[in-house]
């Protein structure tokens, strides 16, 4: 009868440490998946904060002194196509002011109407040109980019007109 008892308490014994195996091994696969999960959630709400962000970018860049555009002091909501040439140059002068500023983007403006070649516009070319390039600052590595477009008027002061333009912002993450 002894080892009848002895038998079966080693049996309840291994059916017991197989229950805590399995359940432990469950709990693994639980937190493995719970933390997937929570990655995803944190990238996914991280690429939100910085589409935002490039929208807000996009929004409050036409109402920087260096972009903005007036007609007799009163101030429009427009860009002013000389200043962008300014801006392109004090952003290459100040590139670790601007970076802290704006960090890794790209500030793209392209004339669409009217119509214009693809050049790029710099204090040497103005009258024949159709693309500025004011803002560039691309890391080594990209891990991914956030694009964004809207359009925007731009003021010919020499011309006195207004042109329509697509402008471009870029953010990369690094």
């Amino acid at each position: 009868m002894g080892i009848l008892k002895s038998k079966k308490g080693q049996l309840q014994l291994q059916e017991t440490i197989l229950a805590v195996f399995v359940f432990v091994i469950i709990i693994i696969i639980g937190m493995f998946v719970f933390i997937n999960y929570q990655n995803n959630s944190i990238k996914k709400d991280f690429d939100d904060f910085n589409r935002i962000k490039t929208r807000i970018n996009i929004i409050t860049l036409n109402d920087i002194p260096e972009l903005g555009c007036s007609k007799s002091g009163i101030k429009e909501n427009c860009v002013d196509d000389l200043k962008l040439i300014a801006f392109k140059n004090l952003a290459e002068r100040r590139k670790a002011e601007y970076a802290e500023s704006y960090g890794y983007m790209n500030i793209t403006f392209y004339q669409v109407y009217p119509e214009k070649n693809n050049k790029e516009c710099d204090k040497d070319n103005l009258e024949n040109c159709g693309v500025w390039n004011i803002y560039e600052n691309k890391p080594k590595t990209i891990t991914s980019r956030i694009r964004e477009a809207t359009p925007i008027s731009l003021y010919n002061v020499k011309e006195d007109k207004y042109k329509i333009a697509l402008m471009i912002v870029e953010v990369y993450n690094v």
